[in-house]
């Protein structure tokens, strides 16, 4: 198992492809394949991650970072939660995004909810109307173009001209000192951005009108993200117990120790994650997949396919899940106790070895 990143693949690659380290075609074709082989439904090895975060209790969701594809597992104040899908919420009482208090801090549901452009949007009233401001980190990203798609402050989908033709959003030019919508910005309003690749990051603010000052930042785009697009997660349990300054004493659960209540308060959250694919341009830039021979064999299998030769194609991509499987199993070994996931972490089924206790548990 190793880390690749983008110098150590060109050689090989260029040498597959019959043309130059230097040719723009290499870094396209590595994108191409790793993204080919992270869609598979197995888990590569070097694709999972965890990471902790503290949240803002006022707040129940939580914007996850580009390089997420989905949450597989999640700890509120160190307790175990579960992972729930975006038709949670349609459920009926009692189940369905009600934010259910159990033992421990906060609860223990994550909800689903899709997608969004930017980890916060805009807040709006008719006292004081906001529009979106797009901020250049550097000067030699000025005159570089983002385009934002939202709906104004009448409910409108906003309309532009971009290139001669009248398109749906708005195109900005930007610039370290700041460029602003031409129109204010209904609440929730931003929905799509399209950006130029920089060198540095860019950042938008939530711009007010009334009072001509910069009010929160809604987005920190990366140099390389042109159509941001991040997973969002709902944390019910982040307002119940996380988000009061002490408990009720009647509902204190008896298990929870005086330093773990103090430590819910800082309302860390834990994340174990899949990671999804973000194109490489710079040679330092990692890839997630580290297996070489494995990226070698899914950009054979893409050659193939573009020379219309399907079954050849099929066979060498057959190959490289193979390579990509024998890695898993060779990481993960023979050694490692099986855990058995039920919907209850208080559920054990009958007659199943309980790898923590180190006994047999019978119900």
């Amino acid at each position: 198992m190793r880390k690749l990143i983008l110098s150590e693949c060109r050689k090989d690659v260029a040498e597959q492809l019959g043309v130059c380290e230097t040719d723009e075609v290499v870094v396209r074709r590595i994108n191409q394949a790793q993204e080919r082989l992270l869609n598979r439904a197995v888990d590569p090895v070097g694709s999972w991650q965890r990471f902790e975060i503290c949240s803002s209790a006022s707040r129940m969701c939580v914007v996850l970072p580009r390089q997420v594809r989905h949450v597989k597992a999640w700890w509120l104040c160190g307790q175990p939660g579960k992972v729930f899908s975006e038709w949670y919420e349609a459920l009926g009482y009692w189940q369905g995004g009600v934010g259910m208090v159990e033992s421990g801090c906060g609860g223990d549901q994550l909800i689903d909810q899709g997608t969004v452009c930017s980890f916060d949007n805009v807040v709006s009233t008719d006292s004081d109307p906001r529009r979106i401001q797009v901020v250049a980190t550097n000067p030699a990203d000025a005159g570089k173009q983002i385009t934002l798609r939202y709906i104004d402050a009448y409910g409108n989908r906003v309309y532009t001209e971009i290139d001669g033709v009248v398109q749906e959003g708005e195109r900005l030019t930007l610039s370290t000192t700041g460029t602003l919508t031409a129109s204010n910005v209904a609440t929730n309003g931003l929905y799509h951005v399209v950006k130029a690749i920089t060198n540095y990051p860019v950042r938008l603010y939530a711009y007010s009108t009334t009072l001509g000052v910069q009010v929160a930042q809604i987005a920190l785009y990366e140099p390389s993200e042109t159509v941001p697009i991040y997973r969002l997660v709902k944390v019910p349990g982040l307002v119940d117990w996380c988000g009061r300054s002490s408990h009720p004493a009647d509902e204190v659960p008896a298990q929870l120790p005086t330093e773990v209540d103090e430590y819910c308060h800082r309302r860390p959250i834990t994340f174990a994650v899949r990671l999804q694919h973000v194109p490489v341009l710079m040679d330092n830039d990692p890839l997630v997949i580290g297996n070489l021979y494995a990226l070698l064999l899914m950009i054979r299998g893409q050659e193939l396919r573009r020379r219309n030769e399907i079954a050849q194609a099929q066979a060498v991509e057959m190959q490289a899940a193979a390579e990509i499987d024998g890695e898993i199993a060779a990481y993960l070994g023979d050694g490692m106790a099986p855990i058995i996931r039920t919907p209850d972490r208080d559920i054990w089924g009958g007659c199943v070895f309980n790898p923590v206790g180190g006994m047999w548990r019978w119900h």
